[in-house]
């Protein structure tokens, strides 16, 4: 026989709806610091309207443990404002030492912003402020972890972050579809990231191939050499290696004998990569 939810609980308040929500996060989460951040606006109701990252800045999508990562609020009263913490609690499992470098990076942060997707179908971001006057960003404040005391335990780091602000963390552009928020926040880890070019010198009448290493390099067409002036100059050939590796060939006589370029990978879906790494032709 199913019991009629809404005769057991008419006098109740949280009513059936709201004990019937779904709570709880995604295992998944995205993260970035705010200073990667080149612009944000709101809408009237205080959701986030627009969200888009510096060249080379992507976000991390990074993969937790469901019910045991996530955030929380809380509200501290003030004299003359209150204000809302933002509590994020990321637990990460670690086995490879670049996991564990990852992990020691993300606690270094002083100014992290994490999207959470909600069971609900909903994306909230916490460490973001929809006030003007207010700073975004949440810096760790502790991150306990270890083996673990039995055999299976597994080695993991809870990241705790904390910042406080005027308002509750907003919804990610209400608008849209979840889909296509989750779209939107997906495409932005995939913005390239230059690490490195050898060489670092070349002879600008003879040219010659440039080897780039980073991140997030497949379905890249385009590498162009920016000058001082931001004048950009693009490789003749793009042979994208792998998802880590480009090899750019620099024409004869393209560039200019005794001036530094920038190199700059282009993805004509995510984005472009910073240009601070730099080739000196001579």
């Amino acid at each position: 026989m199913a019991v009629d939810c809404n005769s057991l609980l008419a006098k109740l308040n949280p009513g059936c709806d709201a004990i019937k929500a779904i709570g709880g996060v995604k295992e998944y989460f995205w993260l970035s610091e705010s200073s990667s951040i080149d612009t944000i606006a709101f809408d009237s109701d205080g959701g986030i309207s627009t969200f888009t990252l510096a060249d080379g800045r992507p976000l991390r999508k990074v993969e937790g443990m469901k019910l045991t990562h996530g955030g929380t609020t809380d509200y501290a009263p003030g004299d003359n404002v209150g204000t809302f913490s933002h509590a994020t609690a990321l637990r990460l499992y670690h086995s490879t030492q670049a996991e564990r470098t990852a992990i020691e990076g993300f606690c270094d942060t002083e100014d992290l912003i994490v999207f959470f997707e909600t069971n609900k179908g909903q994306i909230e971001a916490y460490g973001i402020s929809n006030k003007d006057y207010m700073d975004h960003g949440m810096k760790c404040s502790s991150a306990p972890g270890g083996t673990g005391v039995a055999t299976q335990d597994p080695h993991f780091v809870t990241m705790n972050h904390e910042g406080e602000f005027r308002n509750l963390p907003p919804r990610y552009k209400t608008t849209r579809t979840l889909s296509e928020n989750r779209t939107e926040l997906n495409n932005l880890t995939l913005i390239p990231v230059v690490s490195s070019i050898s060489p670092t010198t070349y002879t600008a009448a003879g040219g010659g191939v440039v080897t780039i290493t980073g991140e997030n390099f497949l379905g890249v067409t385009t590498v162009n050499f920016v000058d001082p002036t931001g004048s950009a100059t693009a490789a003749s050939v793009v042979t994208v290696n792998s998802e880590t590796e480009i090899d750019a060939t620099i024409a004869a006589a393209a560039l200019t004998a005794g001036v530094t370029y920038g190199v700059r990978v282009e993805h004509t879906t995510y984005g472009n990569s910073d240009i601070e790494t730099e080739i000196a032709m001579t």
